[in-house]
């Protein structure tokens, strides 16, 4: 799935499960990725999307209802909707700019694209 995907960008990804992993999420969310991204390319999260810091990403993840308990990293992780829907949004915009590899820029891109395609809480899908 990630043969695309450049060195940097894969990165972002064995982070974003690491951190989903620490956090004792079963799943893959979109708030992981944010963190696999502000913790490797926290310059390009600055520049493209500013108001996203680690400790907004926390917040966000505090509504999930974790249980805290670290998962194994050699457990299968499965992706969200979100996150899949967010990770197609970053093959879609690379291959929109005639791009054959996915870069963090476009992950970043991706993640601001599927927040506002999400319904806000309490609205109806």
């Amino acid at each position: 799935m990630f043969e695309r995907y450049t060195d940097e960008a894969r990165r972002v990804i064995f982070f974003a499960r690491y951190e989903a992993s620490r956090l004792g999420s079963p799943i893959l969310e979109t708030e992981h990725l944010w963190l696999g991204l502000l913790r490797e390319y926290k310059k390009v999260v600055r520049r493209l999307a500013p108001r996203v810091t680690a400790e907004t990403v926390h917040e966000r993840l505090m509504h999930h209802g974790l249980n805290g308990q670290r998962i194994s990293m050699t457990v299968e992780m499965p992706l969200s909707d979100e996150a899949k829907r967010a990770l197609a949004f970053a093959t879609a915009e690379a291959d929109s700019r005639g791009q054959q590899y996915i870069t963090p820029d476009y992950i970043v891109l991706a993640l601001l694209r599927e927040e506002q395609a999400a319904p806000s809480p309490g609205e109806s899908v």
